[in-house]
């Protein structure tokens, strides 16, 4: 009787633990856990590749970029006033003009193109007599204009001429004095005009060659030769004008 109570009771065991494993809670499946993706180096943004200029005077012919600059300078403003250095500024002013690189059409020493286009900056009372730099200034200024002409060698030559409401001192050397020096005149008379008796030279016997100079506005000297014979003019000569 013991034995069979035993194994009943085992039996039962058996049957509540086959019954205990479909019991409870299914699982629930597992989620994947999401990672980020490691972070890439940003690719550089490409650049666009500038665009051919489309100005017409990178094919244009020298005639044609000479025109377009004297077309330009008449149609600018001109009672607007710049500060004016010296040619390399008119270079500037005449590029911006044009929407055009300087040295498209003022090549640079060294460059295998040639010169199209020269320029001469004159700084002038209202007269029309040369100052210097130092006497002028925005607030006596009135107007800028220009002259032209194309040489034997095909080089527009610019003669860029800005004007100040001022009087320019006219003693000493300036070509309304060297034009007023005639053959026969004296030294002394020749002094009174020039300032001084300017620098001795080359002297023979009673000859003599004096000179005298004088520097104005852009950088131009003139210097004025006068060949005398007893102390009186036989011939003169000036470089600068």
């Amino acid at each position: 009787m013991k034995k069979f109570l035993v194994l009943l009771l085992a039996l039962l065991l058996l049957v509540v633990g086959f019954a205990g494993c479909g019991e409870g809670e299914t699982p629930e499946p597992e989620v994947p856990v999401e990672t980020e993706a490691p972070e890439t180096p940003n690719e550089p943004e490409e650049e666009d590749e500038p665009e051919e200029e489309d100005n017409p005077l990178l094919t244009a012919s020298n005639e044609e970029v000479q025109q377009a600059v004297i077309d330009a300078l008449n149609a600018a403003d001109k009672t607007i006033y710049r500060e004016v250095s010296g040619f390399g500024s008119e270079q500037d002013f005449i590029a911006e003009l044009l929407d055009i690189d300087s040295s498209i059409i003022f090549p640079g020493w060294g460059s295998d193109r040639p010169t199209i286009i020269s320029i001469t900056v004159q700084r002038l009372d209202r007269h029309g007599n040369d100052v210097r730099r130092g006497d002028t200034s925005e607030d006596t200024f009135s107007h800028w204009d220009f002259i032209y002409e194309v040489n034997d060698e095909g080089v527009l030559r610019l003669f860029m001429r800005h004007y100040f409401d001022i009087e320019a001192d006219m003693s000493g050397v300036t070509r309304e004095n060297f034009d007023a020096i005639t053959n026969g005149m004296s030294l002394d008379d020749v002094s009174a005009l020039l300032g001084s008796e300017g620098t001795l030279g080359v002297t023979s016997g009673n000859h003599e060659v004096r000179t005298w100079s004088r520097e104005f506005g852009g950088g131009t000297t003139v210097i004025i030769s006068i060949y005398f014979v007893n102390d009186q003019v036989t011939s003169k000569a000036q470089v600068g004008w």
